[in-house]
């Protein structure tokens, strides 16, 4: 295992749950807004991030193994309201404000097996993941057309680090940490459920984070890249634990070391 996937792996020992407050269940709002339709193009891609309404379909990705298929997608609240971004060097800490990225879940029309996880930062750069069963994709832009696609883990890999994620997010894909996140959550018996909720309503569970200085020097020193690298992988696991336990994940604080004083 390379230093990378290493200090990822890592991450997972360090990383402290802590749920903030009880599960409470809440009706999930029913969508209102209009849904915006937009081409797999450069320039419609933008709007992803621009449009602000809450559902969209994306027409015209090409899917390694799939061919071309539209994603149904809808806006994700990945983060609690009042979540911190605190940055420690072991002698103080810093509150920084939370990066401005959007992210969205859904699935492929038509392919309710599926689960897309994407998030679209405010400079433009669109990442995530698709699912179906065991079988996965790297979603990204084409660095030549620019439009999204989705790439599976062997093509991502003959294509060389550069072409997709960078500072970590190149692993998201097989990361270890995402592996052990989702048995850990995916678990029911992890999770002490009360009873089966009606149709339409969920519970809901935020979730604190704390990692280390290795994990801070893999995501490049960077703390806009750690954020975005923990809500996708925590839009990605709260999508498959809503559909196997009702429960919401949003995640809380997010406290990051910065030197070695961990």
């Amino acid at each position: 295992m390379n230093d990378e996937g290493t200090a990822v792996n890592r991450f997972t020992r360090w990383l402290s749950v802590v749920l903030l407050c009880g599960l409470t269940a809440t009706a999930t709002l029913a969508q209102t807004s209009r849904t915006a339709v937009l081409a797999n193009d450069a320039i419609q891609l933008t709007r992803l991030y621009t449009d602000q309404r809450a559902n969209v379909v994306l027409q015209g990705v090409n899917v390694d193994g799939l061919g071309v298929v539209n994603l149904e997608l809808r806006e994700a609240q990945v983060f609690a309201p009042g979540a911190r971004l605190v940055v420690s060097d072991g002698r103080q800490e810093r509150v920084l404000p939370r990066p401005l990225t959007r992210f969205m879940r859904g699935t492929i029309n038509g392919n309710s097996r599926t689960i897309v996880a994407l998030s679209i930062t405010s400079d433009g750069v669109i990442s995530g993941l698709m699912t179906e069963g065991i079988r996965k994709w790297e979603l990204r832009r084409n660095p030549g057309t620019l439009t999204l696609e989705g790439v599976s883990p062997q093509a991502a890999n003959a294509q060389g680090p550069n072409q997709g994620f960078t500072c970590g997010n190149d692993n998201l894909v097989e990361a270890p940490l995402m592996q052990q996140l989702r048995q850990q959550l995916q678990a029911p018996q992890n999770m002490s459920v009360p009873r089966e909720l009606p149709a339409g309503q969920l519970y809901r569970a935020t979730i604190a984070i704390e990692t280390d200085f290795e994990f801070y020097q893999v995501m490049g020193s960077n703390t806009t890249t750690a954020n975005n690298y923990i809500g996708n992988l925590f839009n990605y696991i709260s999508a498959i634990y809503e559909n196997d336990t009702q429960t919401r994940l949003t995640v809380g604080d997010i406290f990051l070391w910065s030197t070695a004083s961990d």
